[in-house]
């Protein structure tokens, strides 16, 4: 008979962010981030929501433009064509406690 894990033995729980842009009903793109390093003054989760954020930005122009427009982007350019295209980005934490 298996023997059960205490809270002890178990593996933590990763704590993280995935944002996801949807444009016309559809989901084109998404982008995660689960590191644990933060922006001095800001928590673990205002940090990842920022580079999950900027991720995606990325990731959208790279779904919707060709390699030769998407490698000569930075992140404020791909962050603007996103906000100019007029879809929805959504957020969400993952194993972050009281979210």
């Amino acid at each position: 008979m298996a023997e059960s894990l205490t809270a002890d033995q178990r593996a933590p729980v990763p704590a993280g962010v995935t944002a996801v842009y949807v444009y016309d009903g559809r989901v084109i793109a998404h982008a995660s981030d689960f590191s644990p390093d933060r922006p001095g003054g800001c928590t673990v989760l205002e940090g990842q929501t920022y580079r999950a954020k900027q991720r995606l930005a990325f990731a959208v122009v790279k779904a919707l433009s060709s390699p030769t427009l998407y490698e000569n982007m930075d992140a404020y350019d791909c962050e603007r064509i996103m906000g100019k295209i007029g879809g929805k980005c959504y957020v969400l934490p993952v194993g972050h406690p009281n979210e």
